[in-house]
């Protein structure tokens, strides 16, 4: 088979990357076009970028519905003392598929250094290279000395580097990145990235501004504040949180904080908390008028804003809805809801360490099982529950199919 290697960051994947990947496949006449996101590029530091599994995975989605495109994993496991020099790839390719003709894919910028690369004749032992050129044939874009710079490299090391014409996609990732972190719209942002991807960026809050709390300032009021027992749970919620996140490639340091301060308003009686929402308007259900305690949601989202100076609105929701859940909750709503029903103080829900297994291999299906849980305890105790659980109980049941 002939096949292309498009190498790459990809921080994100964008519209560019997937249209130079069909251009390639015409102009080489491909069999298969494959994707490899970079472990560890040399030219970057891992500060600098997403996580690998971030990239993978955004590609995963990106490339999925493209025939004869394939994103392989083959740079996923590398070492940050071994970082992704293409001749290294290229060669262990050769060495596999020993059968198969690869063409290592680059943009016509990189010509320019190739010859600057680790190894450059070692690559083009291994493999033929494709260069995109911009479309224009026009001198002021440096068409005919791209041209003369690949029939100079040929000579020079005895290799084929294939010119292909190719009309760019005027977008970076670089600029993507700022578009994101600047708040441009999803109309905006779908003019370069595959709608799976900019939902997974958003998901996985990818690309904002890092946030800034003063964590120990927290830890410190609700040590004061609140019962010692409450405030250990809530060390095990922000922990659980955190790991969780980890795992699901959402941004560790929000779910701490969001766990950190889900019982922030804990400490206030079932009077006290009616009177707190009285006094700064916040709606008070039926349900919650029959069940007061359920109002520690909705105060902690409140006091966490104007008391703990939190204006994330993902941690405001998690926090107002870690008790009840709610239909579709986004991905920082599941962590908190799950963190802190298994966080390690926990000891006596009857499937917990199943739930806390299921927490890491379906976060949904853990969601469903802690209502499924949580109904039935409440029914066999005869207390009063709160329509919004069966409510978010019905949702994932009916979403997760079973």
């Amino acid at each position: 088979m002939r096949i292309g290697i498009l190498g790459g960051t990809f921080d994100p994947v964008h519209k560019g990357h997937m249209d130079m990947a069909k251009q390639a496949m015409v102009s080489l006449h491909l069999d298969e076009v494959w994707i490899l996101p970079a472990g560890t590029p040399p030219h970057k530091s891992n500060e600098e970028i997403s996580t690998r599994i971030n990239r993978y995975e955004m590609c995963c989605l990106a490339f999925s519905h493209m025939d004869k495109c394939f994103v392989k994993n083959l740079e996923l496991y590398s070492l940050n003392s071994q970082p992704n020099y293409t001749y290294l790839t290229m060669e262990a390719l050769r060495e596999t598929y020993v059968e198969d003709e690869f063409y290592f894919l680059m943009g016509q910028d990189s010509i320019d250094y190739f010859e600057h690369w680790v190894h450059p004749q070692r690559i083009l032992n291994a493999c033929k290279i494709g260069v995109f050129l911009r479309d224009t044939k026009d001198e002021a874009d440096g068409y005919e000395a791209v041209l003369n710079k690949i029939d100079e490299l040929n000579k020079r090391f005895l290799g084929e580097i294939i010119p292909i014409s190719y009309l760019p996609t005027q977008i970076s990732s670089t600029k993507i990145r700022k578009m994101v972190c600047d708040g441009k719209s999803k109309d905006e942002l779908l003019n370069y990235l595959d709608a799976s991807v900019y939902d997974y960026i958003v998901e996985k809050r990818l690309y904002l501004k890092k946030e800034n709390y003063d964590i120990k300032e927290m830890k410190s009021r609700l040590k004061k504040t609140l019962q010692p027992s409450r405030y250990e749970h809530t060390l095990g919620v922000s922990d659980t949180a955190f790991s969780l996140a980890n795992y699901y490639g959402y941004p560790s340091d929000v779910a701490y904080v969001a766990g950190l301060l889900h019982d922030c308003a804990k400490y206030m009686t079932n009077d006290e908390l009616l009177s707190y929402c009285k006094k700064y308007a916040l709606t008070v259900t039926e349900g919650e008028k029959k069940a007061p305690h359920l109002l520690h949601a909705k105060a902690g989202s409140y006091m966490a804003k104007h008391e703990y100076q939190v204006n994330n609105n993902d941690i405001l929701h998690a926090i107002l809805v870690h008790t009840t859940g709610c239909a579709n909750m986004n991905l920082l709503d599941k962590i908190v809801f799950v963190a802190d029903y298994i966080e390690p103080g926990r000891d006596k829900a009857k499937r917990l360490n199943e739930i806390r297994q299921m927490a890491y291999y379906n976060l949904d299906f853990a969601v469903l099982m802690i209502l499924e849980d949580t109904i039935d305890y409440i029914e066999k105790k005869e207390q009063f529950l709160d329509g919004s659980t069966k409510e978010t109980y019905d949702y994932y049941l009916k979403e997760i199919d079973v």
